[in-house]
């Protein structure tokens, strides 16, 4: 599957956001998969912008960290 070039970026700007957020809150990779329920390996994932992760771990990870999902 081919993903566009607009889902793409949408997916690297949440991946950064999320990053970011988790960094400004001083947790770990471990510390923010704990808390979605996730292993380690999986936040990677999220914070590398990948479309292979279930969209509602993403929007999890987001709002645990704080990163705005619709203004």
């Amino acid at each position: 599957r081919v993903l566009s070039g607009v889902t793409l970026e949408a997916l690297d700007i949440l991946a950064t956001a999320i990053r970011a957020a988790r960094l400004r809150r001083g947790w770990t990779l471990r510390e923010l998969a704990e808390r979605v329920g996730v292993s380690e390996p999986t936040i990677i994932k999220v914070e590398q912008g990948s479309p292979t992760v279930a969209v509602g771990t993403v929007l999890e990870a987001a709002t645990l960290v704080g990163v705005p999902l619709f203004d």
